[in-house]
């Protein structure tokens, strides 16, 4: 090679950041931007029940620094040693039983979702996802050859998604399961399941859904709200139409970082779910097209990855991987601009967690590794 070829191949990778880093580059803005936006939602709040506003910023960031540290080492890892047998059936089992365990814990507004130790909570569900990605990741690869036949292809993996689903209706909690068995549908799709298939089941489930959604009033009402959130301006539609005026407030600019009305006692869960609503109101659609953006460059530099994996359990992992967290940021921006019923769907990144933000970070340090072995294979 040429001096002025070395060069300019040198230049072109100064120009082009692989892949790798985009994804890093993208999470860190993310986290950082999240603990902006959550220290702009406490400022000017005064205490509630005693509680300091400013504690949620705190442990916001610890978080969002483990998320960090937690992503970085886990790309260190070869994405293999928890694809083994042994990693993945512990890992199974223990997640089995912390999903069992959470139900003798007492209810929280109805709900069944953590387990409590003293100041520290921790949400089994979280770990279910990364949990059911990494199992499927090897079992569908490991089938590939039966993965096109309905008995002995589709239903096995179906079985898998739909079980640990179940578990976590147990804990009256819906977003999650919904999420979880999307994500475990793209994975099917990815590894060569037909796409009629699942036709083939809708049969038996709409009966199912139908019942389940009949059977609590309280989704009964989020449907009617999610047609006319003004049926019950003061009851079951009140936070979708706070949220609704939070984001006409913000117009083009917003109001400002700290400046927002509706976290003001208006505005319930704007540290969680409806963090995306005080984005709007504070910066703006502008504001919400960077986070929006931001997601849409780390949904592409995911399905770079999956294309470019080594072989096909990294392919499977990455797809369960990057469509976990991208089908969560969109049913999250969904609930909050009423484009879709309410659920409590958190903004990966952005929204107030512990048990989420560390998984996701793990869940991302994993398709950083998968990255950077399929950079370093030469027939990619």
């Amino acid at each position: 090679m040429s001096a002025s070829t070395d060069l300019a191949a040198r230049s072109g990778a100064l120009e082009c950041p692989s892949t790798e880093a985009t994804v890093r580059l993208v999470v860190f803005v993310l986290l950082a931007f999240g603990c902006v936006v959550v220290y702009s939602t406490a400022t000017g709040l005064p205490p509630v029940g005693g509680a300091d506003p400013l504690g949620y910023v705190k442990k916001h960031v610890i978080f969002a620094l483990a998320s960090f540290v937690l992503m970085l080492a886990f790309s260190l890892v070869d994405y293999h040693q928890f694809l083994t047998d042994r990693v993945r059936w512990v890992t199974a089992g223990v997640t089995l039983a912390l999903l069992g365990i959470v139900l003798l814990f007492p209810p929280i507004n109805g709900a069944r979702r953590w387990i409590h130790l003293g100041a520290l909570s921790f949400q089994p569900s979280e770990l279910a996802k990364l949990t059911v990605v990494l199992f499927l990741a090897r079992f569908l690869s490991d089938r590939r050859e039966r993965m096109g036949r309905f008995v002995d292809g589709f239903l096995p993996a179906a079985a898998i998604g739909c079980g640990v689903a179940a578990l976590i209706l147990l804990e009256r909690d819906l977003g999650t399961p919904l999420l979880l068995l999307s994500v475990v549908s793209v994975m099917m799709l990815a590894a060569g399941v037909r796409l009629w298939h699942f036709l083939l089941l809708l049969p038996a489930a709409a009966p199912t859904v139908y019942v389940f959604v009949t059977s609590a009033r309280f989704r009964l009402d989020r449907l009617k709200i999610f047609v006319d959130p003004w049926v019950d301006p003061q009851g079951a539609g009140y936070q979708v139409i706070q949220s609704l005026v939070a984001i006409h407030s913000g117009g083009w600019l917003g109001q400002g970082l700290g400046r927002g009305l509706q976290k003001h006692g208006y505005l319930p869960a704007h540290f969680t779910d409806f963090i995306f609503a005080v984005v709007a109101e504070e910066l703006g659609f502008l504001g919400c097209l960077l986070v929006i953006g931001l997601f849409g460059v780390f949904l592409a530099c995911g399905v770079k990855v999956v294309l470019r994996a080594p072989d096909l359990p990294g392919a499977l992992l990455a797809a369960g991987i990057v469509a976990s967290l991208g089908l969560q940021a969109i049913l999250n921006i969904g609930v909050v601009t009423c484009l879709l019923p309410t659920k409590g769907i958190a903004l990966p990144f952005v929204s107030v967690g512990g048990s989420s933000m560390l998984f996701t970070g793990a869940g991302v340090g994993l398709l950083l590794n998968i990255a950077r072995q399929g950079a370093g294979d030469p027939s990619k």
